[in-house]
């Protein structure tokens, strides 16, 4: 896969991007030159650039039957995967720092899912479960501070004795990938909480309730909320 990738940016910001450069200009000199075509100069130039896009045409052909994919892969590339956007003439744009780190504590699942060398890992923490509120959510104790959690991301199961939140994180299959600027691995993604089935009648104390706040988007303690 790592070839692969590094053959598909030669090919996309590099052959194609020159080819259609070259293109251009000797378009724009043959069209300068339609009211000579008699003379030898210009002939010459029709002859090149018919030769120009021949080769270029057919090398994009080639090229996109060969790194198609993998060029769509890449338009899903963000500041949330990578530390630059890669543009034609291979030429790096950096990220601004807080562009970057926008995209990365936000939920951004898709970038990590198409370019396709990430691998989907599911993780596991203890959470301590306090209770139900009396308006329908629950509160648990993460990292020593108390959050409302809607019913929505509560589970309860049979499966576990003790409360645990559950999330996913994406790590790079092939670590020479960090060295295109592609980032190790995600945040932790939030998938669900999960609590033992003897705890659905358990309601929280009136002061930890009134206290605790409500989980929002973005970060709790490490962990991407959507």
């Amino acid at each position: 896969m790592y070839e692969q990738w590094i053959a598909m940016e030669q090919f996309y910001y590099g052959y194609f991007a020159w080819g259609l450069l070259v293109v251009i200009i000797l378009s724009i000199l043959l069209v300068s030159c339609l009211y000579y075509v008699n003379l030898l100069i210009p002939k010459i130039i029709l002859i090149l650039t018919l030769i120009a896009f021949t080769i270029f045409g057919v090398g994009v052909v080639r090229g996109y039957s060969q790194y198609g994919d993998l060029i769509e892969q890449a338009s899903k590339e963000s500041a949330a995967i990578r530390n630059f956007k890669r543009t034609f003439f291979m030429i790096d744009m950096p990220y601004q720092a807080m562009e970057m780190r926008a995209y990365r504590d936000g939920y951004f699942d898709e970038g990590f899912e198409a370019v396709g060398f990430y691998e989907k890992m599911s993780v596991s923490e203890p959470v301590e479960y306090l209770g139900a509120t009396q308006q329908g959510g629950y509160v648990f104790r993460i990292g020593g501070s108390e959050y409302v959690v809607s019913q929505a991301w509560v589970r309860f199961s049979d499966e576990v004795n003790q409360a645990v939140r559950i999330g996913t994180q994406y790590q790079v299959a092939d670590p020479r990938f960090i060295e295109l600027g592609f980032v190790e691995k995600s945040r932790v993604l939030l998938d669900e909480y999960i609590v033992p089935s003897q705890a659905e009648n358990h309601m929280a104390d009136k002061p930890v309730e009134t206290a605790a706040q409500l989980q929002a988007r973005g970060l709790v303690k490490g962990w991407v909320v959507p």
